[in-house]
């Protein structure tokens, strides 16, 4: 459930990784990544890990999210996914 009383609430989709230009939100505040945030490009994990440091920052799985979770299975858990 997501309370939302007298905060911001940015959205932001397509950041392919692009970290650098992500907006720095006040800890009051609510970042919504709507997908594609991920791609095969440099430092997908890192990424990841400094999104979950952030329990304001909601995020759903795009196209390109789903396609890199799919290539670190099959790479690293060496399990084929369909």
């Amino acid at each position: 459930n997501l309370k939302v009383i007298n905060k911001k609430v940015y959205v932001v989709s397509d950041i392919h990784n692009d970290a650098d230009d992500l907006i720095v939100i006040e800890e009051d505040d609510i970042l919504i990544l709507a997908g594609d945030v991920f791609d095969r490009g440099n430092q997908p994990v890192e990424l990841y890990f400094e999104i979950l440091k952030h329990l304001n920052i909601q995020m759903n799985q795009g196209n390109h999210d789903v396609w890199l979770a799919r290539e670190i299975m099959e790479k690293y858990a060496g399990e084929k996914v369909g």
